[in-house]
């Protein structure tokens, strides 16, 4: 059977034993990085026109629709106007 006092003893020892370690760590961490950039670790510039390419796309759309509104409402008109004069 073992005693309760000498358990808690042995796990305190543990226990600052890992207190101490995180508190050695402490200073090895800088929340704002290094003061000058190392060479090839520049910090990546972000895309100016990101969004370009999705209204890109949108602007597309809407002039493959109005091409074709455009071409069969034309169609339309054309015949219209022949049939009057014919």
């Amino acid at each position: 059977m073992f005693n309760p006092i000498q358990v808690s003893f042995k796990n305190e020892r543990n226990l600052n034993f890992f207190k101490n370690e995180f508190l050695f760590r402490q200073g090895d961490f800088n929340p704002f990085g290094p003061k000058d950039p190392t060479p090839r670790r520049y910090k990546r510039k972000q895309p100016r026109f990101e969004f370009l390419g999705a209204v890109g796309i949108v602007l597309g759309m809407l002039g493959v629709i109005g091409f074709l509104l455009f071409h069969l409402l034309g169609f339309q008109i054309y015949l219209l106007i022949t049939s009057l004069f014919t």
